[in-house]
């Protein structure tokens, strides 16, 4: 609820930048937890490949937001203001 109130606040661009990052730091973290839980049975196979997993995700999330159509109100659209 907090955030649905914050990102009307933001103009198009700085939502888009916030949720940008917000997706790269859980990619990471998820990627961090999911090693350490599984350390024991795959710990050669998911260090090894940890790196690839990770760029491959931040290739995807790039590419996604670097092909992500620009926000353009429609011709007498007004904003509320709240």
């Amino acid at each position: 609820m907090m955030g649905a109130m914050i990102t009307e606040m933001l103009n198009a661009q700085q939502a888009h930048s916030i949720l940008f990052i917000s997706l790269l730091l859980t990619i990471t973290i998820t990627m961090s937890c999911v090693i350490q839980l599984l350390s024991e049975n795959f710990s050669t196979f998911i260090q090894q490949r940890f790196l690839l997993l990770l760029s491959i995700s931040v290739v995807i999330i790039v590419a996604v937001f670097a092909t992500f159509p620009d926000h353009t109100p429609a011709p007498g659209h007004n904003q509320h203001i709240h």
